[in-house]
């Protein structure tokens, strides 16, 4: 039966949003917005020797996303929930379904936002130029939504932008997660982020922006394939720019020091991590730098079938404490129209921990239906 009502959910979000656009829900209640959106990604790739490629090079659907947004006056609600597939091979199955955020906000002035629910930490930047992630992701670095209460203020007179949250507990379990956390002790709790934003206006059309971010957490004890893994904290400092031109091109580039003072049994320097329904599917240091370095050019067109082209580069470096290294380059190149999105992406990827530390290469092709 859940099989079923799966394989129903994604065969009407593939026909919906060939045919359809993204929904505006017109109320006639003053105040009132109400909005719906969906995609689904399939993709097609070729491997060198990534970890043993999956039976098939062709993974339709990948993933699926619904989205909700509406307000009413100076409150609202936001909502998405994702279908994920996951690397490993098996059946429809075994998608893991879960809820990505959903949260409620509360405008009490211009400038201020409170929310609550589930929601993104905001510690750093967001991979947006490239479908396939930066290494700050599978870190959980980059999109980790947990639950928790935060604020937001959006200054005007001065453009400063704050970002304060506070999240008790992570979402999911260590068998089902739906982000990617530290494995021991199910994740990290008691997480403290803070984050500022400065826009630096260079021109009529070029901006700059500052950020500087800050991050606490704890992890319980735990033992996880019979290694035993003591309490401990994750503390984390973040710096990132993005330069925007006039032209469609846009540069970022991000540092990020983070540290964990949980003690392995074995003497390990690598931390397990969970994410999406796959327990242990990566691993971190527990000490590294990590840099991030990124670049899209955007060229709008006029075609009735195609809005724009772009090409993007992307690298990400996570320098462990252990000298054993990981480095990925993704370059992409992307075509937009009315409802769909077609990236082809060559991705690079060495790590150092594996057995075989060379260079290994996977070229993807993702198709997005929006809705």
């Amino acid at each position: 039966m859940k099989k079923r009502l799966i394989t129903f959910c994604l065969l009407v979000l593939f026909f919906g949003a060939t045919y359809a656009r993204a929904i505006d829900i017109k109320t006639g209640v003053e105040g009132f917005s109400l909005a719906l959106r969906a995609d689904i990604d399939g993709l097609f790739s070729f491997y060198k020797d990534w970890n043993r490629a999956p039976k098939s090079p062709l993974r339709f659907p990948d993933r699926a996303y619904l989205g909700l947004y509406s307000e009413y006056k100076d409150v609202g609600i936001e909502a998405s929930y994702y279908i994920y597939k996951p690397w490993s091979s098996g059946s429809l199955a075994q998608y893991s379904h879960f809820w990505h955020k959903i949260f409620f906000y509360w405008k009490p002035s211009e400038t201020l936002m409170i929310k609550a629910g589930l929601f993104d930490l905001n510690f750093g930047l967001k991979f947006d130029s490239t479908w396939w992630m930066a290494l700050q992701w599978p870190l959980g670095l980059e999109e980790p939504y947990d639950t928790g209460l935060g604020i937001e203020y959006h200054g005007q007179k001065t453009p400063l932008n704050f970002y304060l949250s506070y999240f008790r507990e992570k979402e999911g379990t260590y068998q089902q997660p739906a982000a990617y956390d530290p494995a021991p002790g199910t994740g990290e709790k008691d997480i403290i982020v803070g984050r500022i934003t400065y826009p630096f206006k260079l021109g009529e059309s070029t901006k700059l922006v500052v950020g500087l971010a800050g991050y606490h957490g704890r992890t319980e004890e735990n033992v996880i394939n019979e290694t035993a893994w003591s309490a401990g904290n994750r503390n984390m400092f973040d710096a990132d720019i993005t330069l925007s031109l006039p032209f469609g091109l846009t540069f970022s580039g991000e540092y990020i020091h983070f540290k964990f003072s949980a003690v392995p049994s074995d003497g390990s320097f690598w931390m397990p991590m969970s994410g999406f329904g796959m327990p242990d599917y990566f691993a971190t240091p527990l000490e590294a730098d990590v840099f991030w370095l990124d670049g899209i050019y955007t060229r709008p067109l006029n075609y009735k079938f195609l809005q724009s082209v772009s090409l993007a580069n992307n690298f990400s470096a996570v320098k462990s404490k252990d000298g054993k290294n990981i480095y990925q380059n993704v370059v992409s190149l992307q075509f937009k129209s009315v409802s769909t999105y077609t990236w082809i992406e060559w991705i690079m990827y060495k790590n150092e921990t594996l057995p075989d530390p060379g260079w290994n290469w996977n070229v993807t092709i993702i198709l997005r239906y929006s809705l």
